[in-house]
């Protein structure tokens, strides 16, 4: 499992990690949060859209949800329009 690693741009708060096997993200952050997930196989390439969307649960301020693919790695970007919550916003790939 490893941290994410969010940098201010603008309004937004934007990681980019890298992954080379199926993976989960775990995200909280603000009630309400909006959240974008893209990936491409192509490091700078052009992204398909995995998630864009509300925040899940109750407050809408926490996201957790599996990928599974067949062609690694996958360049990620995960882009949330409120801070993230420190030391909740992992990424862990299948073992």
């Amino acid at each position: 499992m490893a941290a994410l690693n969010f940098t201010q741009v603008g309004d937004s708060y934007i990681a980019t990690p890298t992954v080379n096997a199926d993976f989960n993200i775990h995200l909280e952050s603000a009630k309400g949060v909006k959240i974008y997930i893209g990936a491409s196989t192509l490091s700078g390439g052009k992204e398909v859209e995995l998630y864009d969307g509300l925040g899940f649960g109750k407050d809408g301020d926490m996201f957790d949800r599996s990928y599974h693919d067949v062609v690694y790695p996958k360049y990620l970007t995960i882009k949330l329009n409120a801070a993230p919550t420190a030391n909740k916003c992992v990424i862990k790939e299948v073992e």
